[in-house]
């Protein structure tokens, strides 16, 4: 299986420019599938020649609409799609930098960003951006290619940084993916018999999403599989449909699908049988690889994987350091392989736990170091990693400077690292590390690891001073009402209670406020500038009693009942009350109930799904099942 070698030869005796690499996937796929979109319930197919050409109309389109400002900076405003791959090269190709856009932030936030930019392109009507898709054409023109793009990073440590990159460091990137197939074969399964298929999910503009998912597969001529929505009854559709092989997500992703499963077999009775069939598959793999892998998916768990993402065999990365042990037990043990990685925007992807061996996959690293990294890592005395790569960036935008990265000096993640045995441990960000009371340090990012509180709900360990030394403290995001703060105290507390008495916080508070989080990371940095600003307002919590609980439901209860009835009426047009029977009485076709479900999944933040066998006929009926996914998760 040497599919890849040929292209990686080429790339390696290119000039190492964004042309090349355009140029040797645009010449060497052409009739290749290069994306499916599941849209409107219709399948939208286009081949890698449609791209190119796709390209090609919008390089001359953005050459026309900006001549003369050749360099400038182009920022792309879009969701991952078709179109977003096109405007990244054809940026390029018209003589323009992409400046990729993290919409993950606040508007507030890229106002200033986007203001470096000669324009912004979008995929639909906005003011004062570019719409490309209803862009047309303009006349021909030599392509003039720029060699460098910027990319936003998540603002896990404050405001966002400009990290740019220039083609030899992408190319960089790019050519370490041998020994990545090398290492670990799964990661290109048997090409020859079918499709790879990535499911484009990890946004583009982010570090792991550009190379991990696009840009190491767009190289060897893998199809696309992109969604039209990020819910998860989507995400599970576009995999079974699309018949996904690779899988890219940051750690809350894969947490949720394993709550998911686990609440579905519990509720056919079987969670106990299926944990017991996991720990078994994960010692059989951990001694043979491919026989445990093979048994898993094939004999052990095929009912328990069609329900989730598909039967298909599947490569998957949680690209973030951190995920919750009792997830990569339950994905790999299903048989999904699920290989934890780490990379930063500054740095590219670093490493990613390749080992075909469950019990190394399980432990809680991020495996070894790329092959680009031989001999440019170091750990400091204060346990930061430090690094000295050519896959480093490029250089910084400060203050619209360009100011050029120094391939001498050392880099420093201010991410605290331990390496055992050849392979990294992640402890913590350095700015966040807590020093306890007795001079000990303590990771937040480990104890919201252990936490495990109920999906959906967004929280964050942060350390506060109390009482004279600094204390890590827990914060949970909650609604207004007094049942949902009693909901959301009463599982804090439950949650805080099981972890170790080291790892315990040391209050627990509840905010209305929306908590900064991006790719499923606490900015914690921002956080305490919000908090010292007013505007997050954090209250006790306090621990409900049975009864007050008891009675703050039955007041929920009613409430929730009432909101589905105006749910339920604004879907189907016409008055529902809470007992009113949708199918008999109002004649519900088929497609509105399907449109009910996924309204009522969209608004409460939970998977409903339809079941024969215990049908929801009035407002009433889908409160109750609301309220049981919302106890289900926690």
């Amino acid at each position: 299986m040497v599919f890849w070698k040929r292209e990686l030869r080429e790339l390696e005796a290119s000039g190492h420019r964004f042309e090349d690499i355009f140029r040797i996937f645009s010449t060497e796929f052409t009739d290749t599938p290069f994306s499916l979109q599941f849209t409107a319930g219709q399948t939208q197919r286009m081949s890698y020649a449609e791209l190119t050409a796709l390209t090609n109309r919008l390089a001359r389109v953005l050459h026309a609409r900006f001549a003369g400002q050749e360099g400038a900076f182009l920022a792309i405003r879009m969701e991952n799609s078709p179109l977003w791959v096109a405007a990244f090269f054809g940026t390029l190709m018209a003589g323009f930098r992409p400046l990729l856009l993290n919409l993950r932030l606040d508007d507030a936030t890229l106002a200033p960003v986007e203001q470096l930019a000669a324009g912004v392109l979008t995929d639909r009507p906005r003011a004062g951006c570019i719409d490309l898709s209803a862009a047309g054409d303009a006349a021909g023109f030599t392509p003039v290619w720029a060699d460098e793009i910027a990319l936003m990073t998540s603002g896990t440590t404050g405001t966002p940084k400009l990290v740019l990159y220039d083609g030899a460091a992408i190319t960089a990137q790019l050519l370490q993916s041998e020994s990545i197939v090398r290492k670990c074969p799964e990661v290109k399964h048997d090409r020859l018999a079918r499709e790879l298929r990535m499911l484009a999910f990890l946004p583009f503009y982010h570090i792991f999403g550009l190379m991990a998912s696009l840009l190491w597969f767009i190289f060897f001529g893998v199809t696309f599989v992109f969604l039209e929505r990020y819910d998860s009854r989507s995400i599970q559709y576009a995999c079974k449909v699309g018949r996904v092989t690779h899988f890219f997500a940051v750690p809350a992703v894969w947490e949720q699908t394993a709550r998911q499963l686990l609440r579905e077999a519990e509720r056919q009775g079987q969670k106990e049988k299926l944990l017991r069939a996991v720990r078994f598959s994960n010692g059989l793999q951990s001694v043979f690889p491919r026989l445990g892998a093979r048994l898993a998916r094939r004999v052990l768990f095929r009912r328990v994987r069609e329900q989730a993402l598909g039967t298909e065999p599947m490569f998957c990365i949680s690209g973030g350091g951190f995920l919750q042990p009792q997830a990569a037990e339950l994905m790999n043990g299903l048989g999904y392989g699920m290989h934890n990685g780490y990379g930063m925007t500054e740095t590219g992807i670093l490493s990613v736990e390749l080992s075909r061996r469950a019990k190394w996959r399980l432990s809680g690293g991020v495996g070894q170091p790329l092959q680009a990294l031989s001999g440019g890592w170091r750990i400091a005395e204060d346990g930061v990693l430090e690094l000295r790569s050519p896959l480093l960036y490029t250089a910084m935008l400060e203050n619209g400077v360009r100011v050029p990265r120094d391939p001498e000096a050392w880099f420093r993640t201010r991410d605290v690292f331990r390496a055992e045995g050849g392979r990294w441990y992640m402890e913590a960000r350095q700015g966040d590390l807590i020093i306890g009371a007795n001079g000990e340090n303590l990771s937040p990012d480990l104890i919201e690891q252990r936490l495990a509180l109920q999906a959906g709900t967004a929280s964050c360990v942060l350390g506060m001073e109390l009482e004279g030394d600094e204390r890590p403290v827990l914060i949970v995001q909650t609604a207004a009402d007094d049942y949902a703060r009693a909901r959301a105290s009463a599982a804090a507390y439950e949650a805080v209670a099981r972890l170790p008495l080291t790892m315990r916080p040391a209050r627990i508070f509840l905010t209305e406020q929306e908590l900064p989080i991006s790719f499923g990371k606490p900015r914690r940095a921002e956080l305490r500038e919000k908090l010292a600003d007013g505007s997050i307002v954090l209250t006790p919590a306090h621990r409900p009693e049975p009864e007050e609980l008891t009675r703050l439901e039955d007041e929920s209860s009613r409430a929730l009942v009432q909101e589905l009835c105006e749910l339920l009426g604004s879907v189907t047009g016409q008055t529902v009350g809470p007992d009113t029977q949708l199918l008999q009485e109002l004649g519900v076709d088929s497609l509105t109930y399907y449109n009910i479900f996924s309204a009522v999944s969209e608004r409460y933040g939970i998977s409903l799904t339809m079941d024969a066998a215990h049908p929801l006929f009035t407002a009433r009926d889908f409160a109750a099942a609301v309220q049981a996914e919302r106890e289900a998760v926690e």
